[in-house]
């Protein structure tokens, strides 16, 4: 005779196994980077990684996909973040967290988060033809290093490029 207090974790277990489905929080996702850039006069190359996996240094030419797959954990805390640089262009941001899902879903399992980089923004969906601009590059500030380095060793030289590094940092990390 079955215990009635385990009559629903087994029904509940039961149903998970025969519809392909799984318990929130444990759905497997995919991420995929592929470069919409010209490959002259270089390649787009970013690294990417979390807190535990580090995915190394990587350079795409236009066309070709870069993809890895993972679990979401249980809290939802999961986050993968890049850098991505192409010519003078230069940017980071999380390529998948949990505010990122709802871009990422599909009616099939797993979850695709697909990334399509492009000379002009950052673009995410669940396929290559369902996007949203969520990003943009940021252009290093070459102008305004070039006119830094050209001061003399100056006080008023050294604020300017203390400024200009402060305003850096700031965009990084917090746009």
């Amino acid at each position: 005779m079955i215990n009635r207090s385990l009559l629903p974790t087994i029904i509940l277990a039961f149903y998970f196994v025969c519809s392909n489905h799984v318990l929130a929080g444990f759905e497997r996702y995919q991420v995929h980077i592929i470069s919409a850039v010209p490959d002259i006069p270089t390649p787009l190359s970013f690294h990417c990684q979390s807190k535990d996996d580090d995915l190394g240094y990587n350079s795409l030419k236009n066309g070709a996909e870069f993809r890895w797959s993972f679990r979401m954990n249980f809290l939802e805390r999961t986050l993968f973040f890049c850098r991505f640089q192409w010519n003078s262009k230069d940017t980071s941001f999380d390529v998948f967290n949990k505010h990122l899902v709802p871009y990422c879903e599909t009616p099939d399992l797993p979850y695709m988060c697909v990334w399509v980089v492009k000379p002009d923004a950052f673009y995410l969906g669940n396929s290559d033809s369902n996007l949203t601009q969520l990003h943009t590059w940021w252009y290093l500030m070459l102008l305004f290093w070039k006119k830094i380095r050209i001061c003399t060793i100056e006080s008023s030289c050294r604020r300017k490029t203390q400024w200009f590094r402060k305003i850096y940092v700031w965009l990084t990390i917090y746009v």
